[in-house]
């Protein structure tokens, strides 16, 4: 059941514009679970983001680095990014966050949000993006320079495998990289 995710997300479940289907679950059955450590590191970016009052968009690209060595999909040949979409449904925006103290990682105890972090927000389907954005695929739902131009700032070595190609892969012979597991961000901020 994704009803659980409320206990790590207040307000998540009531926030999503389309319910999940029954039987439908979520990544984590116990809080145990959800606390435990993954043997990823999960890196993300934000990009094409716009904000106003009633609307909040952006496109998250992101990779992971595993713990262990292996081959790694994530780094070998980047391609996930989404598209997000929050619209809010109340008369007002909700209050400003507090300023983050330390914008370049969480604190543990942040990790967890006490609060209805949605408010009057309502999350829109995500829309997984594919393809170069130039020329648009799949319907204009490509995934946009920011995220090729963030993974290549990441891994240089990138390159385009076929004068076709839409995005970039590592080199043959590539050894994906590992790393201790590195402490998730973000916390959540509370508001002020």
């Amino acid at each position: 059941m994704i009803s659980e995710v409320d206990d790590f997300f207040p307000g998540y479940t009531s926030a999503l514009v389309e319910q999940p289907r029954p039987g439908q679950s979520t990544r984590f059955a116990e809080r145990a679970e959800y606390l435990a450590p993954l043997g990823e590191t999960v890196f993300a970016h934000i990009t094409d983001y716009s904000a106003t009052d009633t609307e909040v968009s952006g496109t998250v690209c992101s990779y992971m680095i595993n713990t262990t060595e292996g081959r790694n999909w994530s780094v070998e040949f980047p391609d996930h990014a989404y598209r997000i979409v929050l619209k809010n449904r109340g008369e007002s925006p909700g209050l400003p966050g507090v300023v983050d103290s330390d914008p370049e990682r969480g604190e543990p105890g942040d990790r967890t949000p006490s609060w209805d972090v949605f408010g009057s927000w309502k999350i829109q389907p995500y829309v997984y993006l594919s393809g170069s954005s130039n020329p648009p695929a799949n319907g204009g739902n490509g995934i946009p320079p920011g995220c090729q131009d963030w993974w290549l700032q990441q891994f240089p070595e990138l390159i385009y495998e076929t004068p076709t190609a839409q995005l970039r892969r590592q080199p043959k012979g590539f050894v994906a990289p590992v790393l201790p597991l590195g402490v998730q961000y973000p916390g959540w901020i509370g508001p002020s």
